[in-house]
């Protein structure tokens, strides 16, 4: 017996409630954002890679952007925030999680690693944006964890401030965002 799994859409009636995607042995929606054409949907597959659908909410509009693997027993459960035409995403990796960007129309996601050793603060609150550029908790051994930024590339992925100055961290948690303005909770 093998139990396979689809994305599912409903409206509330029996009449609107149907699979979108194709039947796999292992799905999990993990998150989804909206974007111009429906939702941004971030999904683990088959306990081994981490997905990238698009949806408009019908089964012609429903595709598979990109595929990433994920290290053996990792989960794909972090963030997924989109900021103008980049979609970022968290994954986790044997070395710690990783920040990953895929632009429309893209098909391949990039690894957003500006300097050896640097990463996602596994204790922080995921993804936020301002305008074109995320913002998220980066870890790096001169800084520690504290506020980051990207542009999605890895030129623009950089320490936005050092809020506790030195190899002491931060922490920057619990993104909170009213119009142009980003409000956080940090140590320093």
């Amino acid at each position: 017996f093998t139990h396979l799994a689809q994305l599912w859409r409903t409206d509330g009636t029996a009449a609107g409630t149907f699979a979108l995607g194709p039947a796999q042995q292992s799905l999990r929606l993990q998150a989804a954002v909206r974007s111009s054409s429906g939702y941004d949907l971030l999904m683990q597959a088959d306990y081994a890679r981490a997905e990238i659908w698009s949806s408009d909410g019908t089964v012609q509009g429903t595709t598979l952007r990109a595929s990433v693997p994920l290290d053996y027993g990792s989960e794909a459960t972090l963030p997924l925030e989109r900021a103008g035409s980049h979609l970022y995403f968290v994954l986790p990796a044997l070395e710690g999680q990783h920040l990953w960007v895929l632009e429309d129309g893209g098909l391949e996601p990039r690894r957003l690693q500006p300097t050896t050793g640097a990463g996602i603060n596994s204790q922080g609150s995921g993804l936020a944006h301002i305008g074109e550029r995320a913002i998220f908790s980066g870890c790096d051994a001169a800084h520690g964890c504290e506020l980051w930024t990207s542009d999605g590339t890895l030129a623009g992925t950089r320490l936005l401030h050092d809020i506790a100055p030195g190899v002491s961290s931060s922490n920057p948690e619990g993104y909170f965002t009213v119009g142009s303005r980003l409000y956080l909770a940090a140590d320093d």
